[in-house]
């Protein structure tokens, strides 16, 4: 948002002679669906609400030039501060390529080393995909690797098998130790998750915590000096769960319900993070299954009284993105009180 944001003030382009038409894009009063035209009353209304705002802001003597200058320098060390070790913002393709053209929209070179090391960074999500070339949206190391020791173990190879081993010591490398923005939500806890991507240093999520933590479960719980890892692993899971009860990805109390009105679609989930039962749910499992914490018993009845709330009429849960996903609980405890029993 942080670089689209700053390419829309500037309205930055750049043509080619290979720049193709877009025309076709455009509706014509004539073939504009009503759906369509409720889209742009609402873009009018939000128009309206910032224009109002603007001569506001205006009318303060001697501030507009100082708030503007104060916000594009905010906007550039926004990006700049949270920059990975191979150059890209967050270790995504989309904010890395967008953060690329809003810099050159604020006189950045092309030669400069900050967009030079950006580029090289897409350049290594790079991957050939029948003779053309893909960039993925992120590399999914950490997940994937997670996932894989933890299915061997499970089919029965030993914790102390090679391949095992090797994946394992990939995950503890990976494990965070920086502080990042989900420590505006939750300033109480310590740094301790995992990401999703391979060099994503300081934007961890619960989910691809757990996922990690089950993995290294028989290795960590096995040797006391992997305790401190496996403590600050579990910890940083267990302090996001929401004032709600239920869990979210990435920060904690983030579901402010004027977000969704934001002509963006999608906006529920990308600007916000609510509880959603798929991560409640596979949270739970963890907790009920690996973990033996005084702390556990209220932090799962939470999860399971936010659990029923969510469950929908015809028995199903929804996941984060939408979908129908079969949930399962394996919490230790049956919650009965005239209630539906979770195992």
């Amino acid at each position: 948002m942080i670089p689209l944001l700053l390419l829309g003030h500037k309205r930055f382009q750049i043509k080619t002679p290979e720049t193709p038409s877009l025309k076709d894009l455009y509706h014509t009063r004539e073939d504009r669906s009503e759906e369509h035209v409720w889209e742009e009353y609402r873009t009018e209304e939000y128009r309206s609400f910032f224009s109002k705002l603007q001569t506001g802001v205006k009318t303060l003597i001697g501030y507009p030039d100082y708030l503007h200058s104060l916000a594009l320098d905010s906007t550039k060390r926004f990006m700049l501060d949270r920059l990975e070790p191979d150059g890209t913002l967050y270790n995504y393709f989309g904010s890395t390529f967008f953060m690329i053209f809003a810099l050159l929209s604020i006189g950045y070179s092309k030669k400069d080393p900050v967009i030079q090391k950006a580029v090289a960074g897409l350049k290594g999500m790079a991957c050939s995909v029948e003779g053309h070339t893909h960039i993925q949206f992120t590399t999914p190391h950490v997940w994937n690797t997670s996932l894989i020791s933890y299915a061997l173990q499970e089919a029965g190879i030993s914790s102390k098998d090679l391949t095992v081993k090797a994946a394992n010591q990939y995950l503890l490398s990976r494990q965070h130790y920086m502080y990042g923005d989900w420590l505006i939500h939750n300033p109480n806890a310590i740094p301790g998750g995992w990401g999703f991507s391979d060099l994503n240093t300081m934007n961890p999520d619960v989910d691809d915590t757990t996922a990690s933590l089950r993995a290294l479960a028989k290795q960590l719980q096995a040797k006391p000096d992997n305790r401190d890892s496996w403590q600050r692993g579990v910890s940083f899971t267990i302090s996001m769960q929401n004032d709600d009860g239920g869990f979210p990805a990435f920060e904690r109390n983030n579901d402010h319900k004027w977000l969704h009105l934001l002509p963006i679609e999608g906006s529920k989930y990308l600007l916000t993070d609510p509880s959603t039962a798929d991560l409640t749910g596979r949270t739970l499992e963890f907790l009920g299954n690996y973990t033996n914490m005084k702390k556990q018993e209220e932090v799962s009845k939470r999860a399971v009284d936010w659990l029923l709330e969510d469950q929908k009429r015809d028995g199903s849960w929804y996941g984060a993105l939408g979908h129908l996903l079969s949930i399962r609980h394996m919490v230790c405890t049956d919650w009965h009180e005239g209630r539906r029993t979770i195992h």
